[in-house]
């Protein structure tokens, strides 16, 4: 479950983090579907591995020095 829209597909679904009602849905949609849960756990883990390494954040911040001198 994430708060942020634009990472909500296909790795879970929106929820407002501040409405109870709106993070049980969210919990319960996971739970009702095991191969969906599992999808998103998989694509979860993917962007994460693309995006998020050391590697990636590096890449990144010579990108920025680079622009700025």
């Amino acid at each position: 479950i994430v708060e942020n829209p634009a990472t909500a597909q296909p790795t879970g679904v929106h929820i407002n983090a501040r409405n109870p009602d709106d993070i049980a849905w969210g919990i319960n949609l996971a739970l009702e579907d095991r191969k969906r849960l599992k999808s998103w756990g998989k694509n979860a883990r993917q962007r994460v591995l693309d995006n998020f390494t050391w590697q990636k954040a590096a890449e990144q911040t010579l990108q920025i020095y680079k622009e700025v001198v």
